[in-house]
Parts: C-alpha cells; sequence; structure tokens
C-alpha cells in the first residue's frame, strides 16, 4: 500500500463507477428476489456498494458531498457488518429509487469541475481498464 495520500477527486470517480457498474450488473434483472439469488449480481452488486461507501467516505469528509451523503457511507457500513441480515428488498428499492438521483447529483458535481480538470482526472480515470459501460460513461462526461 502507499502511503501518498489519494487525489480528492478520483473518489468522485471511483463512486460514479461503481453507480454505473451497479446499473448495468442489475439491467437484465427484473426484482429483489432474483437479484438476491443471481449471486454473481448480488455479490457485485454488494463490491460496488462497498465502493461507493468508501468513496462517500472521503468525499464527504473533504467537504465534497453534503453530510447528508453520509448514509451512503451507513449502507456500506450495514453491508460489511451485517451482510447476512440484508434485506434484498431494501437493496432493490435503492438501486431503483435512490441511485438514480444520486447519479444524477455525482454527475452534476463532476459536471461543476474545471473542465480542464475534470477532464484531466477523467483521462487519469481511463488509463486503468474499464467495462465497455463504464468507458462509455465517462466519456460521455468530457463530450
Amino acid at each position: 500500500m502507499s502511503s501518498k495520500k489519494r487525489e480528492t477527486a478520483l473518489f468522485l470517480f471511483d463512486l460514479y463507477s461503481a453507480v454505473v457498474k451497479i446499473e448495468e450488473y442489475v439491467a437484465p434483472v427484473s426484482d429483489a428476489a432474483t437479484l438476491k439469488y443471481d449471486f454473481k449480481t448480488w455479490d457485485a452488486v454488494m463490491h460496488e456498494f462497498t465502493v461507493m461507501g468508501e468513496a462517500a467516505k472521503h468525499l464527504v469528509k473533504e467537504g465534497w458531498l453534503p453530510s447528508e451523503d453520509r448514509v451512503v457511507v451507513d449502507f456500506r457500513n450495514i453491508i460489511v457488518h451485517h451482510y447476512f441480515g440484508l434485506d434484498a428488498e431494501d437493496v432493490w428499492h435503492t438501486i431503483q429509487h435512490a441511485m438514480p438521483p444520486f447519479k444524477n447529483r455525482i454527475e452534476n458535481l463532476i459536471a461543476s469541475l474545471d473542465p480542464v480538470i475534470r477532464q484531466k482526472w477523467i483521462e487519469v480515470y481511463l488509463q486503468d481498464p474499464l467495462p465497455g459501460s463504464v468507458e462509455k460513461a465517462f466519456k460521455k462526461l468530457i463530450e
């Protein structure tokens, strides 16, 4: 592990990437039960929610996200510490109803960055291989 402090902007892109991945993972899923019993999809979604919580923790701490978004961090903590008590209906509801407006807020925050800085950080983020839908979503942010 590097002791070098990570740039805060990269956490914003981690958060955005996780949201886009969850959208892709659940696109063929029709309901909470299907999600829960599609083990690979369930595990992938839980992982991305964990990434979202870690990124949000840093962004709230640094003042990039409002304190109300601490709920994302709290959800991550529930996943990590109470995994077997998760309710698939709650997770499904979060994906269907809470994530779309949250994604819009993240996109607006990214759009509010200075265009030169935004493009620089997106290019840095795109240096690593990303799933096609994530790469496409990031490229759309600099159009």
